[in-house]
């Protein structure tokens, strides 16, 4: 069964009046280290979902009680072109709208983002042996401009979230040369059985009862935590 991923960087968003616009992703840009391999998008990617008539909406933060655009109403339009998919949305009169249009005139908030689940990918690798995943054609359910932790940008932070439905599998002929670009990374000592910590990738240790101190997820889980605390405040 395909699982659902999530994927944000920092990207171009602009306010004018009551509508957003800008791009949510950028064709052909390698992400950050994502727990044992890199990711681009290539042309094309969004070309399927963007005929369909399925809905996607726009959220604030992938916040589903905050829907601030919906293709199905018209209020949200996307398009791919040479440089990636952008989009353009009708902001509705509500407080989460009215702050997010704030947030992002003031700069505060750079990030765009995405959810999708994997329709066709390739594995290739880099002139390091690094593992490279290129995204195909994606089926696209909800974009989130505006995002406040760009997972591309700092995805240490965000590896749970990119994954929301377990962390996807690297293909056999691939798994000997995966890596974390963590400098901290213990996975050499870490007893974990999971598949991801045999891959040497702690970071994104599918072991949801893990509790091997040398596991990267440990570190990981402590930052969501600090971040689930601080958000309270």
């Amino acid at each position: 069964m395909s699982k659902r991923e999530i994927r944000s960087n920092i990207t171009e968003i602009q306010a004018e009046g009551s509508t957003l616009t800008g791009y949510i992703a950028r064709f052909n840009s390698l992400s950050a280290d994502l727990g044992g391999f890199r990711e681009k998008i290539a042309p094309g990617c969004f070309a399927s979902s963007i005929s369909s008539t399925a809905p996607i909406r726009a959220l604030v933060n992938h916040n589903t009680g905050h829907c601030i655009g919906n293709t199905a109403s018209g209020t949200l339009q996307l398009r791919e072109d040479d440089k990636g998919l952008s989009f353009s949305c009708e902001l509705p009169d509500t407080q989460a709208a009215r702050d997010l249009k704030v947030s992002v005139t003031r700069g505060d908030v750079t990030g765009a983002s995405f959810g999708f689940v994997t329709k066709a990918d390739s594995w290739s690798t880099d002139e390091k042996g690094g593992n490279i995943r290129t995204l195909n054609d994606v089926e696209l359910f909800e974009i989130s401009p505006g995002c406040t932790f760009p997972a591309y940008e700092s995805p240490a932070v965000q590896l749970r979230t990119l994954f929301p439905d377990g962390a996807i599998t690297i293909p056999e002929t691939r798994r000997d040369s995966a890596t974390t670009t963590d400098e901290t990374s213990s996975a050499t000592d870490c007893q974990c059985n999971c598949e991801q910590c045999q891959a040497d990738s702690c970071g994104i240790c599918s072991n949801k009862d893990c509790n091997d101190q040398n596991c990267d997820c440990q570190d990981v889980r402590a930052i969501m935590l600090a971040l689930e605390v601080a958000q309270e405040f």
